[in-house]
């Protein structure tokens, strides 16, 4: 612990099998609210394998590198994951209350979606497996994702988009392509009577929660 101006500093070394963020101290804000940002400065090597989050919500195997410095974050190398997903980020978040000032790199990979459907509330159950990375930034009322790589069995896809939080739902806009679309790996066992577009059932749920605006261009079928 290092004595600063305004705001002690701490350097730490941390592992262990749980932490509980709702246990750290809390600051006071110049209008007497409470922050829930700790009163000090932090620069810490971290490896947990489980971390609750303020609303209840389960990470697991969270490690890398976090720099909070004057309400400031800092990641380098750090790698959170639920079952069947995880994410790696490089980068800063200026503003991680208001998750604004967002400038960060990530690299992900999904299995199974349910894992990611328990954090966020979201039906995500059924999402194919794929790996992913890009740079994440914000924009006004959302979030943007530019020169990401989507890889999945079906496709490579390259490209860019927003997701936009509007009165009733979120919008996600995408503008991508990809070189080939492998039809094959969405059908299961071939059949004679095996239809050339797979007989898929449609994700309702999440139709319902967002809408979207995707122009996608693939290079052949």
């Amino acid at each position: 612990l290092l004595p600063g101006e305004p705001r002690p500093r701490v350097n730490a070394s941390l592992s262990g099998a749980l932490v509980d963020l709702s246990e750290l101290p809390f600051s006071t804000d110049a209008r007497g609210g409470s922050s829930p940002l700790p009163a000090a400065d932090i620069d810490a090597d971290l490896k947990f394998d489980r971390v609750v989050l303020g609303k209840g919500q389960v990470l697991n195997a969270v490690n890398g590198n976090l720099r909070l410095m004057a309400g400031a974050i800092e990641l380098k190398q750090f790698g959170a994951a639920v079952v069947g997903a995880s994410i790696t980020l490089d980068g800063t978040i200026k503003d991680p209350v208001a998750l604004a000032g967002i400038d960060l790199k990530f690299g992900a990979s999904l299995t199974r979606g349910n894992g990611l459907a328990a954090l966020t509330g979201m039906p995500m159950d059924g999402l194919p497996p794929f790996t992913a990375n890009g740079k994440l930034t914000d924009v006004p009322d959302g979030y943007a994702f530019t020169n990401f790589t989507v890889a999945s069995k079906a496709a490579t896809v390259t490209g860019s988009g927003t997701l936009i939080s509007g009165p009733k739902r979120y919008k996600i806009s995408i503008n991508a392509n990809s070189p080939m679309l492998d039809v094959a790996t969405l059908m299961g066992p071939a059949t004679k009577s095996a239809r050339v577009i797979p007989d898929m059932p449609l994700p309702i749920d999440a139709l319902q929660v967002i809408d979207a605006d995707i122009d996608l261009h693939f290079g052949s079928v």
